[in-house]
Formats: structure tokens, C-alpha cells, sequence
């Protein structure tokens, strides 16, 4: 969770500034969970020498660091759909059955 880390790095004096974020949000190139999960941390005496930064860092609220991936959801919603029909269930379920296997051997 990235609040947590906020927490962790704020006790050193560093910032963390979603930056990169709203670059690389819509690229697809990127697989979703860089694009969700990416962000700087500066330290609070630095950030005077990236200007380029100073407003994000600004904007930047700690508490509210958490984003979730469109295509993150939309594969969640689907999983969550397929579940609830009873050859999703077993798919699902032999799906579970194979990985435990092959973790087994």
C-alpha cells in the first residue's frame, strides 16, 4: 500500500510525489501495474533543486496515494463474473487444483 510506505519514508523526511503517474497512466505499453503502482520519494531539503517537482509534490497528499488500475478492476470484475457461473466456479477451481500441483512437485 503506498500510503504505508508514505508513512515509512515520511519518518526520514522524504516526500512522495506522484509524478510519473499521470505520464505513463494511459500507456499500454506499460504493463498496469508500473503505471498504478509507480511513484517518487524525495527527499524534503532536495526537492528545492527539482522545480519540475515542487508542484506535484504539492499536489501529492499522502493519505490518498492508493490508485487502482482500470485494468486492474475491469480483470477483477471479469474473474468475479466468470465466478458466479458454475463452469467459471470449476475453472476456476482446477485452475487452483494445477498451480497446487505443480507447486507440489
Amino acid at each position: 500500500m503506498p500510503e504505508y510506505w508514505a508513512t515509512k519514508f515520511l519518518k526520514h523526511n522524504y516526500l512522495p510525489v506522484d509524478y510519473i503517474r499521470p505520464i505513463i497512466w494511459n500507456d499500454i505499453g506499460i504493463q498496469y501495474w508500473y503505471r498504478q503502482n509507480t511513484l517518487l520519494f524525495i527527499k524534503k531539503s532536495k526537492l528545492e533543486e527539482y522545480p519540475q517537482l515542487r508542484f506535484s509534490a504539492e499536489a501529492t497528499r499522502p493519505e490518498f496515494l492508493l490508485r487502482i488500475h482500470p485494468e486492474k478492476y475491469f480483470a477483477y470484475v471479469d474473474e468475479s463474473n466468470q465466478l458466479q457461473t458454475l463452469y467459471g466456479f470449476m475453472k476456476y477451481k482446477m485452475w487452483r487444483l494445477k498451480k497446487w500441483i505443480k507447486h507440489r512437485k
